[in-house]
């Protein structure tokens, strides 16, 4: 049928996790994966951006927000646990920041 798609369910959903999704590129890139069908793991360090645009992308798709700073390993830890890494993994990181808050940007915060 065109211009038909049905709604996937949310375990055969793709995943990503978009970092700075809380406005501008990220933001952006957020909206249209879920128009896509994707589910959204995002994270930004602005909660209440966040949440906003959280609220804003929920209608359209699983949502799933966590506010942080991806160069803190403890934040890093609950990306890797969000929603559930046995049932669904990330199938597309995308990472989505101007610059670092302090310092340099390097393969150890990956780690």
């Amino acid at each position: 049928m065109c211009g038909h798609r049905p709604i996937p369910s949310v375990s055969g959903m793709k995943h990503v996790l978009i970092t700075g999704a809380s406005r501008g590129l990220g933001l952006a890139l957020a909206r249209s994966l879920a128009a896509d069908g994707w589910a959204l793991t995002l994270t930004a360090r602005g909660e209440e951006d966040l949440h906003c645009a959280a609220f804003d992308l929920d209608a359209s798709a699983d949502v799933t927000a966590i506010a942080g700073d991806v160069a803190d390993p403890a934040h890093r830890a609950r990306l890797a646990a969000a929603p559930d890494p046995e049932t669904v993994a990330p199938a597309l990181l995308r990472l989505v920041a101007a610059r670092p808050a302090s310092g340099r940007f390097t393969r150890d915060a990956l780690e």
